[in-house]
């Protein structure tokens, strides 16, 4: 099994037949003037390839979170996936969204933070989001 992508989102859902909608995807970095920086509400999307072999059974997906110093930042969400080989497509696996809702997502200083992906205890993947600050606007003179 592999990760084919993931990413941050304002909001995001699967529907019950695997598609994904998707509001304000794609953000790679957040601007605040100060910190600690509490995000009320974000969506994590995870798109997994399931091999043919890999199919057929439960899963755990994970994802974390952890600062520029490599500290856990308390973000720990597990959710049961059950890859289904498509009967048309009964060669090829299957692929799958996941969706992580984050209420009050906390980023206590500037700095790259990794969002880790895991199957089970395996770390497969993951991607980085920038939290940077801002910079105050400048004066205009006389």
């Amino acid at each position: 099994m592999k990760v084919e992508t993931a990413f941050l989102a304002q909001a995001a859902e699967v529907s019950g037949d695997g598609r994904i909608f998707v509001y304000g995807g794609g953000i790679e970095g957040l601007i605040t003037p100060t910190v600690p920086l509490v995000v009320p509400q974000i969506s994590i999307v995870v798109r997994l390839h399931f091999l043919l072999g890999e199919c057929g059974t439960s899963h755990n997906l994970r994802i974390t979170m952890s600062d520029s110093d490599g500290e856990d930042c308390g973000l720990d969400a597990t959710v049961s996936v059950n890859p289904v080989v498509p009967e048309y497509m009964p060669d090829r696996g299957t692929r799958l969204f996941a969706t992580f809702g984050v209420n009050y997502l906390k980023f206590d200083q500037f700095g790259v933070y990794a969002v880790n992906v895991f199957v089970g205890d395996e770390r497969l993947d993951g991607f980085t989001i920038g939290v940077h600050q801002a910079k105050p606007p400048e004066e205009e003179g006389n």
